[in-house]
């Protein structure tokens, strides 16, 4: 029995067609780019409802970028692209009408974002039509010379700046520190602390650590205080073998912060036991979690694998670790008890989520605080 080969795809038929004439080809390519083109409007129109209405909360995401790199494949950059213009095109719809005609072009729309507002975006609309990204960003740099010409001046002091080697076995034990007036900020790209974001997000085992091989480079910039802190830290070790390099201190600190908060969140996990809390009558207004057991906290926290345990329409385990809070399955407010069998772990946002869908009040996200 002969063996049929397997039958082209429509796109293969379609690149190996010879009898399209050198025209037909370029009237077809024409009418396949002023399709993208719809598309990628009406693409991101839909975008932008999906983010204000949250629909990526239902599917078992904490935040949006996640759904779309695990749903549609995107790249992180790729979906932050895309997550930028729509947007920029939520808050100007006339935009979309200027990306079906092809007159903006996505990377076009990601230049312009910073800029565009409420006073400049008919100006913007009908002076940047057609630009090339290099000609957008001379544009922008046109429109950002302006606003700083006609805003009042302000002294801004020069920050100092500190690079920290995160593998102190790899790298050089002297912190590079250009002496400088200070300003406290954290230098970092919109992609890192996306991506930063994206692995925070990520349902990765809790205990694991970094491979001593993996190395990185992280630079801040530090107020005074800040610098007077290290030099202080650093003599206070200067008896531990390495601390004069800046990266072992600091990872010093971050592994007592971090057993510090976890111990003050959920208690020693060393003492956790299997006792549900003792059910104290609701006093009103006051906060469910001012009521459960540290005890409790801890053995949800260990049970849960301090990850959300929110289950998305499609079974999709949201599994995040930012923003981690104690939900009730049968609320507080409705006679839930303080139990580990009735707490688990959710996000913020799948928190959130649950209490609308119990008809109760909605808080403002955490993120607000300056915490």
């Amino acid at each position: 029995m002969s063996v049929q080969p397997p039958c082209p795809s429509p796109f293969a038929r379609l690149i190996a067609r010879e009898d399209l004439s050198d025209a037909e080809v370029t009237a077809l390519l024409d009418s396949m780019v002023r399709r993208e083109r719809v598309t990628l409007a009406a693409m991101l129109g839909y975008l932008g409802l999906l983010v204000e209405r949250k629909l990526y909360a239902p599917a078992g995401y904490d935040c949006v970028s996640a759904y779309l790199v695990d749903r549609f494949g995107w790249s992180l950059p790729s979906a932050q692209k895309r997550l930028q213009a729509a947007g920029l095109c939520r808050r100007f719809p006339a935009l979309l009408d200027l990306v079906a005609s092809g007159a903006f072009h996505l990377t076009g729309l990601c230049v312009l974002a910073p800029v565009v507002t409420e006073l400049n975006v008919e100006r913007v609309c009908a002076e940047a039509q057609g630009l090339t990204r290099v000609q957008l960003s001379e544009y922008v740099r046109t429109l950002k010379a302006e606003s700083q010409l006609s805003a009042t001046p302000a002294t801004r002091p020069i920050p100092t700046q500190i690079a920290l080697p995160l593998d102190t076995a790899t790298q050089a034990p002297t912190p590079v520190v250009s002496e400088q007036p200070p300003e406290m900020a954290i230098s970092s790209s919109s992609t890192e602390a996306a991506q930063s974001r994206a692995i925070a997000s990520a349902p990765a085992p809790i205990a694991d650590s970094p491979s001593s091989a993996w190395t990185s480079r992280l630079t801040i910039h530090a107020t005074q205080a800040l610098r007077a802190k290290l030099r202080h830290a650093q003599a206070l070790l200067s008896h531990v073998r390495g601390t004069r390099n800046v990266a072992v201190v600091v990872e010093r600190a971050l592994d007592l912060l971090i057993a510090t908060e976890l111990k003050r969140r959920y208690g020693s996990p060393a003492r956790a036991r299997r006792k549900s809390a003792v059910h104290k009558p609701n006093p009103g207004r006051t906060r469910a979690r001012d009521y459960i057991a540290v005890s409790t906290r801890s053995e949800v926290y260990v049970r849960d694998e301090g990850r959300c345990t929110f289950i998305g329409e499609d079974g999709h385990v949201c599994g995040s670790t930012y923003l981690l809070q104690l939900h009730h399955r049968l609320p507080w407010a409705k006679g839930g008890p303080n139990t580990p069998e009735n707490l688990t772990l959710h996000c913020f946002t799948h928190n959130q989520l649950e209490a609308e869908r119990e008809g109760l009040s909605r808080r403002d996200s955490p993120r607000a605080s300056s915490n």
